[in-house]
């Protein structure tokens, strides 16, 4: 499977702490291309979350 996601997004994923290589292949496959988002809030829309600084 890791064969199939792009190196370069694995790569920037992975250097993120807790994220391993099993971890970042599911956040890929189920955002499919990120860059389709024009901004962090469309992101979050996808996903479900509102994340707010309290």
């Amino acid at each position: 499977m890791a064969k199939l996601a792009p190196k370069r997004d694995l790569e920037i994923l992975t250097s993120i702490p807790g994220i391993g290589e099993n971890t970042a292949l599911r956040i890929i496959s189920e955002l499919g291309d990120i860059r389709r988002f024009n901004n962090p809030s469309q992101l979050n829309a996808f996903v479900g979350v509102d994340p707010q600084v309290y």
